[in-house]
């Protein structure tokens, strides 16, 4: 094992981690973290009706329990309350 290059590359990661709080005023793990959510809400937005377990492994999550948790935690409701919000304010858009 080349100790050498592992050390490079937990220096490089730290210091990337380090940028990314300076920049963003965040974690590395909430950056990826809202990542992940934003991409959840353009897929429960999409036409597409992916059902949510689907979603929440597309985004990263492997437990679509913990995926609603957060969901809520992030958008402030759950992903389903989420996709009929928006729902309801297309069909709104339609009409006007």
């Amino acid at each position: 094992m080349n100790m050498g290059a592992t050390s490079a590359s937990k220096s490089r990661t730290h210091v990337q981690s380090e940028t990314l709080s300076i920049i963003e005023r965040k974690s590395l793990p909430e950056y990826v973290s809202e990542k992940r959510i934003a991409e959840a809400k353009r897929l429960l937005r999409g036409r597409a009706q992916l059902p949510i377990g689907q979603i929440a492994a597309a985004v990263g999550f492997s437990d679509v329990n913990y995926f609603t948790k957060v969901f809520k935690k992030k958008a402030g409701q759950t992903p389903s309350a989420y996709r009929a919000a928006q729902r309801a304010l297309a069909a709104e858009q339609k009409e006007i």
